[in-house]
C-alpha cells in the first residue's frame, strides 16, 4: 500500500489505525487536530511519533511528506461522532495544496458508526457535505459501518470507559448511556483493525463490520461490571437503540464482514483497565 492520510490521527481509531499502518511499514500522513488534550496527543505521540514512516500535517511539510505518493486516506467518523464533532470536519485542505501527492487510485475510506445505516436521520449533516465535496471532484471513498469498538484508548464518551473510570475512581454508579452510542454490537479494537485495513486497501464499495453475537456489547458490559465487583444490576439499554441489525431493506448493497475475535473477553477488558490506570497515573489525572 502507498503512503496513507489519517484525519483525526490522535483519536481512538485513528490513532489505533495508525500504529498498525506503521507497523505494517506504510508511510502515515496524521492530520492532528484540537479534539484531544495536549498531555493525551504527547503521550501518544511517544508511541508512534517516533517511527520515520509517520509525519504530521503542519506548515512547512517536510520533504519526506512531499515525496510520498498517497493512495488512501482514511476519516474515521465513529471518533468524531461519539466526540461530538460539527461542521468543523474539513478535509478539503488536502486537496487544496500542490504539495501533497495523491496516486491516480486515490480514495477516501470513511468508518462511519453503524447505527447510521438504520437509522440514516442521525447522520450527521457534515457527511452528507463530505460526500457532495468527493462526488463533485470525481474523487472515489468508500463507506464502513462499524459497530462500538473498544480497547485501551477508548474515548470517555462510551459507556465502557465510563464505567472503568468510575470502578477506577471508587464510584459505585452506573453510568448514563450516552444519545449517540449503539448497543447491539462490540468489538475489540485490535480484533477489528485488520479487518478495517484490508477493506481500507480495496478503497471501495460499503460493509459493515459485525461480531457475529447478538450479545456482544452486554457480555463487555457484564465482564466490565463482574471485574470490578459492582453488584449493580445491569440496566437494559436496548429500548434506546431499537433491534434494526438483521433488516435486510437497509443492508441491501452491504456486504457483512464477520470479525474473527481472538483471545478471552475479560482478559480484552482487563488490558482496557489496565492501560486507563496507567495513562490516569502517568498523566497525574484525579
Amino acid at each position: 500500500m502507498e503512503g496513507v492520510i489519517v484525519y483525526h490521527s490522535y483519536g481512538f481509531i485513528g490513532f489505533s489505525l495508525c500504529k498498525q499502518l506503521l507497523e505494517n511499514g506504510v508511510e502515515v500522513l496524521g492530520i492532528h487536530d484540537s479534539g484531544k488534550s495536549s498531555a493525551e496527543i504527547e503521550v501518544k505521540n511517544m508511541e508512534i511519533g517516533r517511527n520515520a514512516n509517520f509525519s504530521e500535517w503542519g506548515d512547512g511539510l517536510s520533504p519526506a511528506i512531499m515525496e510520498t505518493r498517497y493512495s488512501r486516506m482514511i476519516v474515521p467518523l465513529l471518533d468524531l461522532y461519539m466526540e461530538e464533532w460539527g461542521e468543523e470536519i474539513d478535509i478539503s485542505s488536502v486537496f487544496r495544496t500542490n504539495e501533497i501527492q495523491l496516486s491516480e487510485d486515490f480514495r477516501v475510506s470513511f468508518i462511519v458508526p453503524r447505527r447510521w445505516l438504520f437509522q440514516p436521520e442521525e447522520m450527521v449533516p457534515v457527511f452528507r457535505h463530505l460526500l457532495a465535496f468527493l462526488e463533485q471532484n470525481s474523487i472515489g471513498y468508500q463507506k464502513i459501518f462499524t459497530p462500538t469498538l473498544y480497547g485501551p484508548w477508548q474515548s470517555e464518551e462510551y459507556c465502557f470507559q465510563q464505567l472503568i473510570k468510575g470502578v477506577e475512581l471508587g464510584i459505585d454508579r452506573i453510568p448514563s448511556l450516552g444519545k449517540r452510542e449503539d448497543t447491539e454490537d462490540a468489538l475489540y479494537i485490535d480484533d477489528a483493525v485488520p479487518y478495517l485495513i484490508a477493506l481500507i486497501k480495496l478503497g471501495k464499495g460499503e460493509y459493515l463490520l459485525q461480531s457475529g453475537n447478538p450479545d456482544s456489547w452486554y457480555q463487555c458490559y457484564n465482564v466490565i461490571l463482574s471485574l470490578s465487583g459492582c453488584k449493580s444490576p445491569q440496566t437494559d439499554f436496548c429500548g434506546e437503540i431499537g433491534d434494526s441489525r438483521n433488516s435486510p431493506r437497509h443492508l441491501r448493497g452491504i456486504k457483512r464482514i464477520t470479525v474473527k475475535e481472538e483471545g478471552d473477553l475479560k482478559e480484552k477488558i482487563a488490558s482496557q483497565t489496565r492501560h486507563y490506570a496507567r495513562i490516569r497515573s502517568f498523566l497525574g489525572k484525579e
